[in-house]
C-alpha cells in the first residue's frame, strides 16, 4: 500500500514492478516502485488556490488560500492604456504550520480569518501577526461571518459547527452533527445556513442542510437535500 494521496488519482501506468506512474488530478505525476513500497520521485509540484474572498470594502481585492498553507492577496488593477486589468500580488503570508488553508475571509480592519486542514481557525494581520487561533476537532470545511463581522462559524468533517468572538475568538457555542459540516453562511435574519455530507459512498443515511438559531446553536428546522451543497452564499 502506497498513500493515501492528497487528490485523487487519474490514471495508472505500468511499466514494471519498479516503474509505477501515477497521474493526480492536481496534475502531479509520481514514479511509485511496487518492491519497496514508496515514492521515488514526483514532478509537477501544485499549489493549489482551495479559496477566494473578496475584501467587503474593496472589490478590486481578494484573498486566496493556497495549498501551500499560506494566504495570499491579489489587487486587479485598471489602466486606461491596457485592454485587461492587470493583477498584482500585494502580499503573500508565511507558511503558518497549520496545514493547507481552506478559505481566508478578509475583514475591514486589514486582518483576515482563516479555516486550515489541521483544525485550527485562526486571525491574522497583513504582517503574519497571529492574533488568535482556536483548535477544532477536525479538519475545517467553510467558515462564514455575519454581517457586523462579530462573530465567526465554523464547520469541519468531525461535525462540529462552532461559534467564536471575531476579536478574540472566544467560543461562543458548539453545535454537533451527525456528519462533516460542509458549506456554511449567515442570511440576513442573523440565522446560520448548514450542509452536511457524508464521506463513505457506502453511508446510505440522508443528509441534511440544517437552520441553526445564531444566539444557542439550536436546530430551527432541516431541508433533506440530494447530494451536498459545495458552497452557501447569502445574496
Amino acid at each position: 500500500k502506497i498513500g493515501p494521496f492528497k487528490f485523487q488519482l487519474k490514471q495508472v501506468l505500468f511499466i514494471d514492478d519498479d516503474h509505477l506512474y501515477v497521474l493526480l488530478e492536481s496534475g502531479e505525476v509520481f514514479w511509485l516502485s511496487g518492491e519497496e513500497y514508496e515514492i521515488k520521485k514526483s514532478a509537477f509540484g501544485t499549489n493549489s488556490i482551495w479559496g477566494i474572498d473578496v475584501h467587503p470594502d474593496n472589490p478590486h481585492d481578494f484573498y486566496c488560500a493556497l495549498e501551500s498553507g499560506q494566504v495570499v492577496k491579489y489587487q486587479i488593477m485598471h489602466s486606461s492604456q491596457q485592454l485587461l486589468p492587470e493583477i498584482k500580488k500585494i502580499f503573500l503570508s508565511q507558511d503558518f504550520g497549520f496545514g493547507r488553508i481552506r478559505r481566508a475571509i478578509p475583514l475591514r480592519d486589514k486582518s483576515y480569518l482563516a479555516i486550515s486542514t489541521s483544525g485550527i481557525v485562526f486571525r491574522s494581520t497583513e504582517k503574519n501577526i497571529i492574533l488568535w487561533k482556536f483548535q477544532t476537532g477536525g479538519i475545517c470545511r467553510d467558515i462564514a461571518i455575519d454581517e457586523k463581522e462579530l462573530t465567526c462559524v465554523v464547520g469541519n468533517e468531525a461535525g462540529e459547527v462552532i461559534k467564536l468572538e471575531t476579536k478574540a475568538g472566544n467560543l461562543l457555542w458548539k453545535t454537533q452533527l451527525q456528519f462533516p459540516a460542509f458549506s456554511i453562511c449567515f442570511d440576513h435574519a442573523n440565522r446560520i445556513y448548514v450542509s452536511e455530507r457524508t464521506l463513505s459512498s457506502d453511508e446510505k443515511s440522508e443528509v441534511w442542510l440544517y437552520i441553526l438559531d445564531a444566539l444557542d446553536g439550536a436546530v430551527i428546522d432541516r431541508v433533506n437535500i440530494p447530494g451536498y451543497c459545495k458552497r452557501i452564499k447569502r445574496l
